[in-house]
């Protein structure tokens, strides 16, 4: 579609050409006073008929159909379990322009970009990352203060603009991310500890927010990158080897390499299947070296996950929270 496009306004405008000029030739407030003059003189021709056309036809503004109130309540469990250590945070629904391409591997054309150099936000861990980033540079100014951790919660609403074939995914969907930032103690200490801290909210929030009478199994699948990973073999699988959480499992996958070129070490996935038999994947994350690359310090350390609570609301068997 996007290349059809791009045929189209080719034999229109010297479209290489202009895109050339304005990406390479132009810095990126020059380019927004050049954006804001089109959008402007775009929207004095809209008429009120194409605007309500678009409204009925657009994708990414249609409402959720999930009720508010189911969504409000959810996110007053989930903020309510989160450990002490976690502050709670509001986000902006838009977040600085390259958020995801720029320290994720995460192709532009996947956000939706827009003018004042930011753009909508499609993935609320990688603007915690930058929060936490920002809060760890204050802390390592103070040396006596370089092993304090930042954790951060925020329950967000996000756009991404790929195309999904599954009914359940839509252009916009609510999630609940967690983000763990702080130094290299040694040991894999921090790593670890933030870990089994991300880990046992997500059990307390599946045990509180689920039916688990219905739910089928909750699968926590830790894939490995690093065969001789002292996360897993001393840390993470030793914790909760000393705890029984009826129908959680824990495994280990040493061959799925999905998320290599993004995670360090460790992807963290939950799958959960429901009554009718249908495994959704609920939780995703793992480390990263943002903090890392953006400080320039090699010591710095973060662990990023989130939660798809729509998916969850949507389609697992829910409990009377």
């Amino acid at each position: 579609m996007q290349n059809e496009i791009i045929k189209g306004l080719s034999k229109k405008i010297n479209y290489k050409q202009i895109v050339k000029e304005l990406s390479e030739h132009i810095d990126r407030s020059q380019l927004q006073s050049v954006l804001l003059d089109v959008f402007r003189k775009k929207a004095i021709q809209m008429q009120p008929d194409v605007l309500f056309g678009n409204y009925k036809k657009n994708r990414f503004v249609q409402n959720s159909e999930l009720d508010p109130l189911l969504l409000a309540k959810f996110d007053v469990l989930a903020f309510e379990l989160l450990p002490e250590q976690f502050a709670r945070i509001e986000l902006s629904p838009v977040s600085p322009f390259g958020t995801c391409s720029t320290i994720a591997t995460v192709n532009q054309d996947k956000v939706i970009s827009a003018s004042r150099n930011v753009e909508v936000t499609s993935d609320a861990t990688n603007v915690l990352a930058l929060e936490a980033t920002k809060r760890r540079k204050e802390i390592l100014i103070k040396a006596s203060r370089k092993s304090e951790r930042i954790h951060l919660a925020a329950s967000h609403r996000v756009v991404r603009s790929q195309l999904f074939e599954n009914e359940y995914f839509t252009p916009h969907f609510k999630l609940f991310n967690l983000c763990s930032a702080g130094r290299d103690e040694g040991n894999k200490k921090f790593e670890i500890e933030a870990a089994i801290l991300h880990l046992e909210f997500y059990i307390s929030l599946f045990y509180k927010a689920l039916d688990m009478d219905k739910i089928k199994n909750i699968a926590i699948r830790l894939l490995n990158f690093n065969k001789g990973n002292e996360l897993l073999k001393a840390g993470i699988l030793k914790h909760f080897a000393q705890q029984e959480h009826e129908k959680i499992h824990f495994m280990v996958d040493q061959k799925d390499h999905r998320g290599l070129n993004y995670y360090d070490e460790l992807r963290i996935m939950i799958h959960a299947t429901n009554s009718k038999n249908q495994s959704f994947h609920l939780v995703d994350g793992g480390y990263t070296n943002w903090t890392s690359t953006i400080i320039s310090d090699k010591k710095e350390r973060l662990l990023t996950s989130c939660i798809g609570s729509e998916l969850l609301l949507k389609t697992m068997d829910l409990s009377s929270f």
